[in-house]
């Protein structure tokens, strides 16, 4: 008898919902969307209906060469070609589309990448002047109000990358990667020589704006230039890297550029300013590993601002030049800034016209054979310096002019916890950053409250790593960060106010709705088949079902605990979410990579597991965990996630100081009860630092037998004949990784200081009054007598500790202290 096979058809939707307010397209090149390419969805949009177009694009690579808004839509007038290029036909362009156009990555988890294999010649222009010019960019932009966000761009070798002119450009979350390339990355031209009585709008707010952006390597000259009028440049959370002769912005005539709380490394330039400008303002920057200059000047803006930053190993850090004629109300302020190993000159100021300068509460760490600050030309009247610090230079100022304005001058170590720049992880990514100042140190609370309070309105009160405030009630430190106790850290970071005048552009909903509907067909069982018996007629073989597609589970949500571990600490991979779409069971699978290798292959440990044991990691290395979630059908899908390893401190070690009662001029040493431990098996050192408290109540070191770090020396651990009756002293055992007191090759400076708590304790040095050769509580009590008595010889203004006396001896304060 002849079975009939039943077919079950399953089917799943998804519904995602659509913004009602926009014109919504959705790319995917699985076919379930508005179009497969974004050209094609580009030719769909109507630009002239009153409503912001949004196109949505999906996973994957796109392989395409974009002009947007002005060639595509379905009433847009095309860009005029060279031959025909006329003002009033490139007004006509504009005036045809005045719609806003947003191009989103419609998964923030796998972004869209659009790359360009092979470049076809745009002949098209946007000046009458430019008759004889081709362009041949990746994409074209041709419009005004155009926002991308969450893509990444790869673009061709040889070619430039984005190409136009418009109004309110804003790139967010985007990546850019480039090859060996000669042109620039970006050309971008203001087109406010477009404005018209018809459309005044083209001419607006001419603000370009890179938020949360990454470049991992820049090969070209440049990654932005502006040769002609635009109104801002702002640029925020980005992270770019070049190559050591690549320049980050090379801008003309740009009236703003406003820089803020960036990760930018090895440049020859960040910024190169020409032209006419009105303000710059530089503002919370990490900048390691330059070349040349960060901020090159040529015709110093009107205002330009820098605070906040960190900028290291660059030849000249600040380089202004003031040759243009005289120029009413110029200010060039650069208040609370650390700049570190500079090979040549911290800052350089040419020219005869600077209007006004204020340097202030800046930290001028050279590399030995440099100079701070060079002023030669700059006219004695225009310059003012209040407490900068001044640190490992040949020459502080140089200034032909003589100048003498400068107040509170600091020149010592400003002793840092620590001197590196780790990147961030991710744009937009709140740093760990290093230049901490140690609380003792010559930084902390040492700055000028009232230079910064002149530039606060435009770069806010927060420090390099927006977590200290500058103000914080108890002063202002000197350089880019700002000390925080660690017991309270300072408050939240809170936005900062964004650029007045710039309008913003057009938000975006969720994502349209999926079109397609998936069917699923299960395998139908098999039925055995009889003997068949022998008939003259032929029965044809039932046709076979194909197997249904099986829909692989989602991508599990990945992390790894905790987020910064120490080599003490367990590693827990948590993977959660993921879900099949059938409805059937997943399991979770885990694997470990070590510096990237695979730790499943021949290893005696498992680590096929959800954790990690402490005694497997070390300090520095980067552990990731690879999830893979697999349904019963064997479908598969894999996410990750990764940490490194931080650097463990030494404990407090715990001291004892004898004797407990010093006699005048007798001496006075440290015992180290227990020793400090590293959890990274570092070796440890300990320096011994000691302090005598002056009569206005502060500490002052006594370097003739402290240690210092550069070269290492650990001080003394026993002293004698430096004390007087009445003085109160104090001594600090702090213990030191060794390795950072090892200069890396090549490198100039400490690299770093990986320090553990100190251990202090402080006393008094009490007079013999018995002549004895002890001090008992004899002593004690006779120095109470005279203490509360009218003629007392031990003032109490002057001595207030001595109210701590008893018949038990000084009862100090101490860390550490058996």
């Amino acid at each position: 008898m002849k079975q009939t096979a039943t077919i079950y058809i399953i089917t799943l939707t998804f519904f995602i919902s659509a913004s009602a307010e926009a014109a919504t397209l959705l790319v995917r090149q699985d076919g379930c969307g508005d179009a497969t390419t974004i050209n094609e969805a580009l030719e769909m949009l109507d630009y002239n209906d009153g409503e912001p177009d949004i196109v949505w694009i999906g996973p994957g690579t796109y392989d395409e060469q974009l002009t947007l808004k002005g060639n595509a839509g379905v009433d847009s007038v095309p860009f005029p070609r060279i031959a025909q290029l006329t003002q009033d036909l490139l007004e006509q362009c504009y005036e045809s589309h005045p719609d806003p156009l947003t191009l989103v990555g419609a998964d923030p988890a796998d972004p869209p990448r659009i790359i360009l294999e092979e470049v076809s010649p745009h002949f098209y222009g946007f000046y009458p002047e430019e008759l004889g010019d081709n362009y041949a960019p990746s994409v074209l932009l041709g419009g005004n109000d155009i926002s991308i966000h969450g893509i990444h761009f790869t673009l061709p070798a040889n070619h430039v990358g984005f190409l136009g002119q418009g109004t309110n450009l804003l790139f967010e979350d985007c990546g850019f990667e480039e090859p060996n390339r000669n042109h620039p990355f970006f050309i971008i031209e203001g087109n406010s020589d477009l404005s018209t009585t018809v459309n005044p709008v083209i001419a607006a707010d001419n603000v370009i704006r890179f938020e949360r952006c990454s470049c991992p390597k820049i090969y070209s000259d440049s990654f932005l230039e502006a040769d002609r009028f635009i109104s801002e440049l702002i640029v925020r959370k980005c992270i770019a890297e070049g190559d050591g002769r690549s320049s980050l912005f090379v801008l003309r005539n740009v009236e703003h550029l406003r820089v803020e709380d960036c990760f930018f490394t090895d440049f020859y330039h960040i910024a190169t300013i020409q032209g006419e400008s009105e303000k710059v303002v530089f503002n919370r920057n990490m900048c390691p590993d330059g070349i040349n200059s960060a901020l090159d000047l040529f015709n110093a803006p009107m205002e330009t601002i820098v605070t906040n930053n960190i900028i290291t190993r660059y030849s000249k850090p600040i380089e202004a030049d003031f040759d243009s004629p005289a120029t009413p109300g110029r200010t060039l302020s650069v208040v609370n800034n650390t700049f570190q190993e500079y090979f040549h000159t911290g800052i350089e100021i040419e020219g005869n016209d600077p209007g006004t300068v204020i340097l202030a509460n800046n930290i001028f760490s050279g590399d030995g054979g440099s100079t701070a600050i060079n002023l030669a030309s700059v006219p004695s009247a225009s310059a003012s310096l209040y407490s900068n610090l001044y640190f490992n230079n040949q020459s502080d100022l140089v200034d032909a002019f003589e100048i003498h304005a400068e107040v509170g001058k600091v020149t010592g170590d400003p002793m840092f916890n620590l001197l590196l720049l780790p990147p961030p992880p991710t744009p937009g990514a709140i740093r760990d950053v290093g230049f901490t100042p140690v609380p003792d140190s010559l930084v902390v609370d040492a700055g000028d409250m009232v230079a910064y309070n002149r530039v606060e309105s435009e770069v806010g009160n927060f420090d390099v790593d927006r977590i200290g405030s500058r103000r914080d009630g108890s002063g202002i430190d000197i350089g880019a960060q700002e000390y925080n106790d660690p017991i309270n850290p300072g408050p939240d970071p809170v936005p900062q106010p964004g650029v007045p005048g710039f309008k913003g552009l057009v938000g975006f909903g969720p994502a349209p709705t999926i079109q397609c509907t998936f069917t699923f067909t299960p395998t139908p069982t098999q039925t055995p088949t009889a003997t068949p018996t022998f008939s003259p007629s032929h029965t044809v073989a039932p046709t076979e079902t194909p197997t249904p597609t099986n829909p692989a589970p989602s991508e599990p949500l990945v992390g790894i605990e905790p987020e910064a571990p120490f080599t003490f600490d367990d590693l827990i991979c948590n993977a959660t979410g993921s879900i099949d779409p059938d409805g059937g069971n997943v399991t979770y699978s885990y694997k470990w990579f070590r510096n990237g290798i695979d730790l499943t292959i021949e290893n005696e440990t498992d680590f096929s597991g959800p954790t990690v044991p402490s005694e497997e990691t070390t300090r520095d290395e980067v552990w990731r965990c690879q999830v893979t979630v697999e349904d019963d059908e064997g479908q598969k899908e894999t996410a990750a996630a990764q940490v490194t390893i931080q650097n463990s401190l030494p404990t407090q070690p715990e001291i004892q100081v004898l004797p407990e009662n010093p006699l005048p001029g007798e001496g006075r040493a440290v015992l180290l009860l227990t020793f400090s431990t590293d959890a990274d098996d570092d070796a440890v050192v300990y320096q011994f630092q000691w302090f005598r408290l002056d009569a206005e109540g502060e500490w002052q070191l006594r370097p003739e037998v402290s240690g210092t770090l550069q070269p290492y020396s650990p001080g003394e651990a026993e002293i004698s004949g430096l004390y007087t009756a009445g003085e109160t002293w104090k001594v600090e055992v702090t213990p030191i990784e060794a390795r950072a007191l090892v200069k890396r090759a090549g490198s100039k400076g400490l690299m770093g200081l990986p320090a553990g708590p100190p251990a202090i304790e402080q006393w008094i040095v009490l007079p013999d009054f018995g002549s004895d050769g002890m001090i008992d509580s004899a002593d004690i009590l006779t120095l109470l007598e005279l203490y509360r008595s009218e003629d007392a010889p031990f003032a109490p203004e002057t001595y207030p500790d001595l109210i701590l006396i008893s018949t038990l001896g000084w009862q100090g304060k101490a860390e550490g202290v058996k």
